[in-house]
């Protein structure tokens, strides 16, 4: 899937080159190709290294396809510091069923620290959505059923249909879609 990159530069990623964005209003729209329109079993993955915090972001998107109730699409993001119930630095994931956004966060055993890559993925199948850092299921949750396609364009490094999550600040590589749910990450 090649996408019109709005702004990110390039950057020494953790496998190759990634692609650098600045926290305010650099992304990468992806389109709303039928590659992304998820209906079932998923996986993203991607290395991901968050260099700040960026002001007033709460939910630093990594990728995201939403409509802007949260009711259809997908969304892979980091809690900022700032995020509301002592959330700081989780990695989330999470899908909309069409009636409710269910999602998943790494708990504080699975945080990741500022400047530091890490592989985070996330999956659904079976009713269930997952999360892993570095390989390791650091969080699972129920779905009251598969996702629902949003006919919201998909984004990497900031969300621009709902308004929730916010611009992502550092570096995001490899990322990887799958209509197949990976066992682990």
């Amino acid at each position: 899937i090649n996408g019109t990159n709005s702004g990110a530069s390039a950057m020494v990623g953790q496998v190759d080159g990634a692609a650098e964005f600045d926290g305010s209003s650099d992304y990468v729209d992806l389109g709303n190709p039928a590659a992304l329109q998820f209906t079932g079993n998923m996986t993203i993955e991607a290395w991901i290294n968050f260099t700040g915090t960026p002001a007033n972001n709460v939910y630093p998107a990594i990728t995201t396809k939403l409509e802007a109730t949260l009711k259809k699409g997908w969304a892979m993001w980091r809690e900022a510091p700032n995020a509301p119930g002592g959330r700081a630095s989780h990695m989330a994931f999470g899908i909309g069923d069409g009636g409710t956004f269910w999602l998943t966060n790494s708990g504080a055993s699975a945080t990741v620290p500022v400047d530091t890559w890490a592989h985070i993925t996330g999956t659904y199948t079976a009713n269930v959505v997952r999360l892993y850092v570095n390989g390791t299921s650091v969080g699972s949750q129920g779905t009251g059923g598969p996702p629902k396609d949003s006919a919201g364009i998909a984004t990497v490094g900031r969300d621009i249909a709902v308004g929730d999550f916010e611009s992502w600040e550092g570096g995001i590589d490899e990322l990887r879609f799958s209509n197949i749910a990976r066992s682990a990450g």
